[in-house]
This record gives structure tokens, sequence and C-alpha cells, in this order.
């Protein structure tokens, strides 16, 4: 027999209509309560035609067939209600719904016992950022959210703007693509990455306790090889300790 949560994996998965999902819209929001506010919630905003619900609803509809996905669309606006405000022209806004709503998910999904409850609530976060599609900006954010996640992200912001007006939705739409091909160029360039292009130096090793000499190069080409293979991103901070963790294992091992 299935537990809430099993019936609620199952609900998300496979193909879906929004039909499927406002079937059982009661026991959605009899297992997370505090969905109910978004039900009725108007957005009186151009970008948008639907309630906050129903947005919602069409947005798990065009998600790709994975949990975390659709989770994150689950609740990637739930803290929107929260945080309406309507300026001097009637235009309904929600500013700061992101964390809000990433706030709100963390604790429902901890309840639940999900998990991935750290990348949801990150793509939650970021689901409303604005990203240029050029590669300096790309870069920034394969360091902040690894390949893998940033993909995720890019699959959000389709099945959040596929769920709004169809007025604004190609320009949206183009843009994503945009991201996606300029991606897809970075990551190619990223496969010829080489110590040059590390946001470190030899300095820095030496100035971390690595003696000058050759032991600095080899350290170098390892966290180039390492970068490239996303194994780790190309910060400081991380490269600093995985070069420190290289050394001391090296000098262990020759020792």
């Amino acid at each position: 027999m299935y537990t809430d949560k099993q019936k609620l994996i199952q609900l998300l998965s496979g193909s879906l209509t929004a039909t499927d999902i406002l079937n059982q819209q009661e026991f959605i929001v009899c297992l997370i309560p505090e969905l109910k506010p978004m039900l009725t919630m108007q957005q009186y905003n151009p970008n948008h035609c639907y309630t906050v619900w129903e947005h919602t609803v069409y947005s798990i509809v065009f998600a790709p067939d994975n949990i975390i996905l659709r989770l994150t669309m689950l609740f990637h606006d739930i803290g929107k209600p929260f945080c309406f405000s309507q300026d001097q022209n009637g235009i309904g806004h929600f500013y700061g719904h992101p964390k809000h709503s990433s706030d709100i998910a963390f604790s429902v999904l901890k309840r639940l016992q999900f998990d991935n409850i750290e990348t949801i609530c990150r793509l939650i976060f970021y689901h409303d950022a604005q990203i240029p599609s050029k590669a300096v900006s790309i870069k920034r954010w394969l360091n902040k959210l690894g390949q893998q996640q940033f993909k995720m992200l890019l699959e959000v912001k389709k099945a959040d703007t596929k769920a709004q007006s169809p007025a604004v939705q190609s320009q949206k739409l183009e843009q994503i693509k945009k991201l996606e091909q300029k991606l897809a160029e970075v990551l190619e360039k990223r496969q010829q990455f080489s110590k040059k292009d590390l946001v470190i130096t030899g300095y820095d090793l030496i100035q971390v306790g690595v003696p000058q000499g050759k032991e600095i190069g080899k350290i170098l080409t390892q966290l180039a090889y390492h970068v490239s293979k996303n194994d780790i991103n190309n910060e400081k901070q991380q490269l600093i300790q995985t070069a420190k963790n290289i050394y001391f294992h090296n000098k262990i091992t020759t020792e």
C-alpha cells in the first residue's frame, strides 16, 4: 500500500496532464496545506494568465519526467501569496518570492522526508534569476551550481515560462535557447581547460605551504584536470583546499 509520499511521487511521475493533477488537488492540498493560499491567488501581472496554482500545475506538466524537477515546480511559487503587492497601476508583484518559496519547500520536504532537498530548494531559490547568455556569466553559474544543476535550472526556467502568458513565452524561450547554446560552447571549451584557466596561480599555492618547484606545476595540472571533469569548481577556496589535499597526499605516499 502506498504512503502519502509515495502517492505524491507517483502522481508527479510519468506523462502528465493538468487534469491529472487537478483531479488530485484535494489530496495534494491535504498533504501539503501550505499550497492552499495559491489556489485562488490571482497574479494581476502581464506575464501571467493563470492563478498561481494553475500556473504551478501547468509548469509541472511542462517539466521533464524527473521527480526533482517536478517537485521544484510544485513548490517554486508557493511563497507568492505571502509576497504579493500591487503598484500604482494595479500590476501585481511578488518581490522576494523565490527565497520565501525555497524556505517553505525546505520545511515541507523535510517533514515529508524527501531526498534531494538541498538541490530542489536551490533550484527554487534561483528559478527567477536573470542569466545573461554570455560565456562569463554561464561560467559563474557553472561554478556556483555545477553542470548538472545548471542544466536542471534551465529546464525549470523553460517549464516556468511555458506556463506563463502566451504573449511573453516566445521571447523568454528564445533567451533560454541562447543560454543552452552558449552553455554548450562553454562546456566544449572547458574540455580543453588548462592550468592557465585556473583562478589561482603557483603563487597562491606557495602562500599555503606548497614549496617552490616542479610540485606546483604538477598540482596545477591536476587541478585543471579535475575542473575539466567537473569534479570541482574553478573557485579559489575549493581549488586551494583540493591543492592542499593533493600536496599532502603526494607527500605521504612518497615518504
